[in-house]
């Protein structure tokens, strides 16, 4: 699963993992034990945080418990969607106080995990919230805005709406503005994936090839990473 932030987050990987005897084998006989890695991703043995794990998932700040292996994602990449989801929501119910940007976001992501877990009503109640606090932010996006009534569209089944912010959103694209936002293309491309295969669980219309273009994804994340 690919999770943006425009996210194309951002949302796969193969770990390879060899096997005890072949480490044994390699391992001189009086190696000694190496020391643990600071902020090394934890094992993740069920999805169901204990009371150690969810204090420490609360404690981190948001750009950790966000965008890093360490927060939230460590469930989304165990496919404990649903707990993914509950431990976002935690988080938001835990920090009152953060800027509009980042309970958007937030609040984007649940929605994403709440998808993937076939919760299409609860995800929706995500991105509603996300639309209405779009008037809080800095600086509201009518590409963001765009994007998730898209979203909204693909997960009601309501392919009017869905066509009507992919064409909303194209139309923004092609302005001026809209040329110089990376983000906001990522997010063309999604919708489009969504048109594609109409239909289908979300998880596989947002990730598959066989509905995005990710070379295109490739390219403008490229440009997302240039400083």
């Amino acid at each position: 699963m690919l999770f943006r932030t425009s996210l194309p987050a951002l949302l796969g990987g193969a770990l390879l993992i060899a096997s005890a005897a072949a480490r044994a084998a390699a391992a001189p006989p009086a190696a000694q034990t190496p020391a643990p890695v600071a902020n090394a991703t934890p094992v993740l043995h069920t999805c169901m945080p204990d009371v150690p794990e969810r204090e420490r998932l609360m404690t981190l700040d948001v750009a950790t418990f966000d965008r890093s292996e360490n927060g939230w994602r460590l469930y989304a990449g165990a496919k404990c969607y649903s707990q993914a989801a509950e431990l976002i929501e935690g988080y938001l119910d835990s920090r009152a106080s953060l800027r509009a940007d980042d309970q958007s976001i937030l609040r984007y992501h649940a929605s994403q995990m709440l998808a993937d877990a076939n919760r299409a009503d609860d995800a929706v109640s995500e991105l509603r919230v996300v639309l209405a606090l779009e008037p809080q932010r800095p600086h509201p996006d009518m590409g963001w805005t765009q994007y998730i009534r898209g979203f909204v569209g693909f997960l009601m089944q309501d392919r009017p709406a869905l066509d009507k912010a992919v064409l909303e959103l194209d139309a923004y694209a092609q302005t001026e503005k809209g040329k110089t936002q990376a983000g906001d293309q990522i997010n063309l491309n999604a919708l489009h994936g969504l048109q594609r295969c109409y239909g289908k669980d979300y998880a596989f219309a947002y990730s598959s090839p066989d509905c995005r273009d990710f070379a295109e994804v490739d390219k403008l994340n490229e440009v997302l990473d240039k400083p």
